[in-house]
């Protein structure tokens, strides 16, 4: 049990000593790394909606299935559902 306490009192002297960045500075990180990560989210999900239609298109060229337009309707709707 002392051993524990030692180790928080540490954390503590530890935690003092640390200079932590102002408040205008860390609000300005926080919204540089929410941006970036807002700009990847957004190119992720294109590259891989670009992807699957990509995979689509090579399906649908080299399918021997004849397909009505019902079953393509279904497939617009499947398509959109999962992107939902």
């Amino acid at each position: 049990m002392n051993k524990i306490r030692n180790y928080f009192k540490g954390v503590g002297i530890e935690a003092r000593r640390v200079r932590w960045p102002r408040k205008k500075v860390l609000w300005n990180a926080v919204a540089v790394v929410t941006i970036i990560t807002v700009f990847a989210a957004v190119v992720i999900f294109y590259e891989d909606w670009l992807t699957l239609r990509l995979m689509q298109g090579f399906e649908e060229a080299f399918s021997n299935e004849v397909e009505t337009t019902s079953e393509t309707a279904a497939r617009i709707v499947t398509f959109i559902g999962g992107l939902l």
